[in-house]
C-alpha cells in the first residue's frame, strides 16, 4: 500500500516537473530571441528539432537559431510575450505546449506588431525542457510605423484585406 502511494506520488511529481520544464523552455526561447543570445536560443531546441511556420521548415537546433538570427537582424528591438500556455503531458519527459505569442519588432525603418499560436513538442533531458518541434501559426501581423499608426487615428476608413498570406491587415485611408 505504501509503495503504491509512493509510486503515485512519484508519477504526479514527474508530470509536474515535465510541465514546468516545458513552460520554462518557451520562456527561455523568448528571452534568448529578444536578447539576441544565439547560443542560448540554439540550446532551447533539440539537435534534431523542427521549426515550421508558413513558407518555412527548418531542421536542427543550430539551424533554427541561425534562421531566426536572419529574421531578427542586429539593431532590431523585439519583444515576445508568450501567454496562456496550456501543457498536455504526453509521457515521462514529454509534453505539448500550446500558447499564444504577441510580438513587436522595431528597427531599420520597419516596425510591426502581431500575434499567433505556438504548438510545441517539448522533451525533458536532465531536468531541462528542449523544444523538439515548434509550429507557429500567425494570427495577425500588422506592419507599419508608429507614425502610420498615429496618423491612422485621423483616418475615415479601414478595411480588412484577406488577399495577403499572413500579412492580412491593410489600412486604406480617405482624407477628411
Amino acid at each position: 500500500m505504501m509503495s503504491d502511494l509512493l509510486e503515485d506520488l512519484a508519477d504526479r511529481i514527474e508530470r509536474l516537473e515535465t510541465a514546468e520544464a516545458a513552460r520554462a523552455a518557451l520562456s527561455r526561447y523568448a528571452q534568448a530571441a529578444d536578447t539576441r543570445d544565439w547560443a542560448a536560443l540554439a540550446d532551447c531546441f533539440t539537435s534534431d528539432a523542427v521549426m515550421v511556420m508558413p513558407g518555412l521548415e527548418v531542421v536542427g537546433g543550430q539551424a533554427i537559431a541561425d534562421a531566426l538570427r536572419g529574421m531578427l537582424p542586429e539593431g532590431f528591438i523585439t519583444k515576445h510575450l508568450i501567454v496562456n500556455p496550456q501543457v498536455e503531458w504526453r509521457g515521462p519527459g514529454r509534453a505539448q505546449v500550446r500558447a499564444v505569442v504577441y510580438y513587436a519588432h522595431e528597427g531599420a525603418g520597419f516596425e510591426a506588431i502581431g500575434w499567433g499560436d505556438y504548438a510545441d513538442e517539448v522533451v525533458v533531458v536532465d531536468g531541462k525542457g528542449r523544444i523538439a518541434r515548434m509550429e507557429f501559426e500567425p494570427g495577425q501581423h500588422l506592419p507599419g510605423s508608429i507614425a502610420t499608426v498615429r496618423a491612422s487615428t485621423d483616418r475615415k476608413s479601414t478595411r480588412l484585406n484577406s488577399s495577403h498570406g499572413y500579412i492580412s491587415y491593410a489600412v486604406f485611408c480617405l482624407k477628411k
